[in-house]
């Protein structure tokens, strides 16, 4: 079985290293920060309660096909686990501009950053693979819940089948104060080489 993964660049050295892991793009530290901002702010419990949900995910996201991670891309969700949950939820904050112009800054460079789409071979991976429910070309990765995350993944770099290089056209959209250029999408595959 043949899947995509559509992310920033910035992830690439990890990923060609040390496999598909369920990282987020905030550490444990911001996220304990932004959770109390979110209760400083009055934030109702079901906007909190959806983040704090969302960060205890384990899971890396696959699709069956080449086209559909483009257009993950091209709506501009591939910037890393989360980045347009976050950015969303920075609006909520008032309170603390450092903590927002600190995680903003992240954002903005993870967003700036080339993309690419890997094709995996998720052939044997076991029963923390997945298939979602209710989209039959989505799977998921899950992560075995006693490991660190941090730890190398059981979906290995080795499994890269290729990559394929997303380039941008320099244009910039401005979002509250975060940018978010607009992708072009190259026609080419450059073969990951071992």
């Amino acid at each position: 079985m043949i899947g995509y993964h559509a992310t920033s660049k910035l992830n690439s050295a990890d990923i060609e290293t040390n496999g598909f892991r369920p990282l987020k793009i905030v550490s444990d530290h911001d996220h304990c920060l932004l959770q109390a901002a979110l209760k400083r702010n009055n934030v109702s419990a079901t906007i909190s309660g959806s983040y704090t949900a969302w960060m205890n995910l384990r899971s890396v996201t696959f699709t069956a096909d080449k086209r559909a991670a483009v257009e993950h891309i091209l709506k501009g969700a591939a910037s890393g686990q989360g980045a347009s949950n976050i950015e969303k939820l920075l609006l909520y904050i008032h309170d603390d501009q450092s903590l927002v112009d600190s995680i903003a800054s992240k954002l903005n460079q993870i967003k700036a950053s080339e993309k690419v789409i890997y094709k995996i071979d998720l052939s044997n991976l076991g029963p923390t693979f997945t298939q979602c429910p209710l989209r039959t070309n989505i799977y998921y990765y899950r992560w075995n819940p006693t490991l660190a995350p941090e730890a190398c993944s059981g979906l290995p770099s080795g499994k890269i089948l290729a990559k394929y290089l997303i380039k941008y056209d320099g244009t910039v959209e401005v979002f509250s104060g975060l940018t978010s250029p607009k992708p072009k999408i190259c026609r080419y595959e450059m073969k990951i080489v071992k």
